[in-house]
């Protein structure tokens, strides 16, 4: 069985995003517009293109998460992301019960500096406990939000998020960190460097910041999973090794624990997943060697261009043992997510 990790409700009907955009205009204004009613067979029909992937593929569940660029924590106030991320995990749950042999979901959280982290939570245990999801996709970072007068950006080892942290180990919980609004943009219009070289940095960013906050020592239950192979940081973890050794006062001054400990280690696999999606089959041999292969789940990031064009062939290519290949492909997630 193949099941992917990593793909995006992208096709949902277009009401949904007139109703994104009619609220975001309403906003100061102070109106809000009537929530859509989507039809079952609007959904049946928003994700044809995604069922015809699978086939056409062979991949034969799909972890249905929302669009990363889509989730838009910073613009709306705390109201306005309440209720736009209730109908988005609605909607994946109706998905999910049209077709609950191609797809399981995860939902987004109202996420907002400023916003109490207690709604996060909320939205978070309704979404696993009522509506059956599997977790939630969050960004690398909680933006700021000017609706509220903040203009600083949250990274994952601030403590407003620890909440979040506790209601998912609380509710056995998954997330899946995803990068998106990439730090140093603005310095990159050309190239499309911020997908090529921001975003894995970002992701690394907010490992980084979990290991050195503490945050999986302060919930040792948490379990975390990282897009696109963890982004930079197992291509760096020398350097984040050596900088722990050589300036613990600086990069130790929350955590003592040593980086490389978060990885496998004495035939422990590491403390935190990642999935496949690296496109290069030394990246995923290393990979592999830092995480063990209880930790690494395929994903193919569907619908994107960045994502594997045929998705497991990466995997399928690489000479590794049959055991191995199916943990990727089925055992990592279904351990990750509770399967």
């Amino acid at each position: 069985m193949i099941i992917d990790c990593h793909g995006h409700y992208t096709t949902v009907a277009k009401d949904v995003q007139a109703f994104r955009d009619a609220q975001i205009a309403g906003l100061s204004r102070g109106e809000s517009p009537k929530l859509p009613q989507i039809s079952d067979d609007q959904i049946r029909e928003s994700v044809q293109p995604q069922l015809a992937f699978q086939a056409a593929r062979g991949t034969d569940l799909t972890i249905f998460s929302p669009r990363a660029s889509s989730m838009g924590h910073h613009v709306g106030d705390g109201a306005a992301n309440q209720q736009w991320a209730r109908l988005c995990n609605d909607l994946i749950h109706r998905v999910c019960t049209l077709y609950p042999t191609n797809f399981v979901g995860v939902c987004q959280l109202p996420q907002s500096p400023g916003v109490p982290p207690a709604n996060s939570a909320a939205e978070l245990e309704r979404c696993v406990q009522k509506l059956g999801l599997r977790g939630a996709e969050i960004g690398t970072h909680v933006d700021a939000n000017p609706n509220f007068g903040r203009v600083d950006t949250l990274n994952l080892d601030n403590a407003a998020l620890q909440p979040v942290w506790s209601a998912a180990e609380e509710l056995d919980a998954a997330i899946f960190v995803h990068p998106w609004d990439m730090l140093g943009s603005e310095r990159m219009p050309k190239y499309w460097l911020p997908w090529l070289v921001a975003m894995p940095a970002e992701t690394s960013l907010a490992i980084c910041s979990m290991i050195f906050g503490g945050v999986f020592e302060r919930f040792p239950k948490l379990r975390v999973a990282f897009a696109h192979g963890g982004g930079a940081f197992p291509f760096t973890i020398g350097r984040v090794d050596h900088a722990f050794r050589v300036r613990p006062d600086v990069v130790a001054a929350e955590n003592t624990t040593s980086p490389r400990r978060y990885l496998a280690h004495d035939g422990m696999p590491a403390r935190f997943y990642v999935d496949s999606l690296l496109h290069d089959a030394d990246a995923l041999k290393l990979l592999l060697k830092l995480f063990g292969a209880d930790r690494v789940a395929f994903g193919s990031d569907y619908p994107f261009s960045l994502g594997e064009t045929h998705p497991g062939q990466l995997i399928e290519s690489m000479k590794i043992h049959e055991k191995e290949k199916e943990q990727l492909f089925s055992g990592t997630v279904r351990e990750f997510l509770r399967l």
